[in-house]
């Protein structure tokens, strides 16, 4: 499951870029003031990074971030060797030590704690490459490196329980407690989702559990939650995995196929009632409405033809309502099944 947009790493990763935007026009300022234009270069090309960084990341998430990690170092190294605010406030390997603590706080948002390890070791070894080897120096640089290290790590952590938090909820909030399967909101995106990128006709059949009521007021409404269970097990147990299985309220089930998965359907239906049966409730049954796409110009004309359908074969199915049929809708509205 992708994390929602409103995630607070989906945010992050947003804005970064345009965070990151205001280090170089800093730079770019305060030379002025200085009267030194030593690093416009190298603030013009970090711009120019951030840029692609932002539209590598738009068309494949992540590979921007990857590029702009990589390269980063690299630009650091040339920016802190070059006369100019570089120099000044960030001097030799302790400034580029500096510098990673920020990068590795980027990286976090973007990749796991191994990730910023990884990129802690590649960020060592183009400091190694690039900078002289003063020991004194190099006694910052791992001080910082250890920081970046943790500070990365905790950060890379926290967002990682925050994702798994906002899984749970966003599955809960899709999830029908009682049976487990998908609930309405559930439907409702799934039904979008397929409508959108159908390769053919989609057939919908909306299920309505006839005989509820009797066994709540017989036996107790346990025992009604009970049947709702025992449907959506023979339901989930006869359907393929390509079928979608929702149900949407009450008494009511929406199972989503292709207009070849409609047979399929039906067994499972047939056999979703039986299981029923076979477990104690005899005056449990199913009435249904089928709908195909091809018979409506959007998707929610999808449920309100089934949902016609279905109390069309609730109020004229035979035998009575006692002993309900559950091949009504194929046999009535074969058209809506190809």
């Amino acid at each position: 499951m992708s994390l929602p947009s409103h995630s607070p790493r989906s945010r992050l990763q947003r804005s970064l870029c345009l965070l990151l935007t205001t280090l170089p026009l800093l730079t770019l300022l305060l030379g002025l003031l200085g009267g030194s234009h030593a690093n416009a270069p190298q603030a013009a090309v970090f711009l120019g990074l951030l840029g692609l960084t932002a539209a590598l990341n738009h068309r494949w998430c992540g590979w921007g971030s990857v590029l702009f990690l990589l390269v980063t170092p690299l630009w650091l190294v040339w920016f802190l060797q070059v006369p100019g605010f570089g120099t000044t406030f960030l001097p030799g390997v302790t400034g580029y030590g500096a510098v990673l603590m920020l990068l590795s706080a980027f990286c976090a948002v973007w990749f796991p704690v191994r990730g910023v390890a990884l990129f802690l070791l590649y960020g060592t070894a183009v400091a190694a490459l690039g900078f002289p080897r003063s020991a004194l120096d190099w006694m910052g640089m791992a001080w910082f490196l250890l920081v970046a290290l943790l500070v990365g790590s905790v950060l890379a952590w926290l967002l990682g329980c925050t994702d798994q938090m906002v899984r749970q909820l966003g599955s809960a909030a899709r999830r029908d407690v009682l049976t487990g399967l998908g609930n309405r909101r559930a439907f409702e995106e799934a039904l979008q989702a397929a409508w959108t990128r159908r390769p053919g006709p989609l057939t919908l059949a909306l299920i309505d559990v006839d005989g509820l009521k009797a066994v709540n007021d017989a036996c107790g409404h346990a025992a009604g939650d009970r049947v709702l269970q025992l449907f959506a097990q023979g339901l989930r147990a006869h359907l393929p995995a390509t079928h979608g299985l929702y149900r949407i309220g009450g008494d009511e089930y929406v199972a989503l196929c292709s207009r070849h998965g409609a047979e399929a359907l039906q067994r499972a239906i047939e056999a979703a009632t039986a299981h029923v049966r076979q477990a104690g409730f005899p005056q449990v049954g199913a009435s249904v409405g089928v709908a195909c796409s091809t018979e409506t110009a959007a998707p929610e004309g999808l449920l309100s033809l089934a949902d016609g359908r279905m109390y069309h074969h609730k109020r004229h199915k035979y035998p009575a309502r006692s002993r309900p049929r559950t091949r009504g809708p194929w046999e009535e509205h074969p058209a809506s099944l190809g």
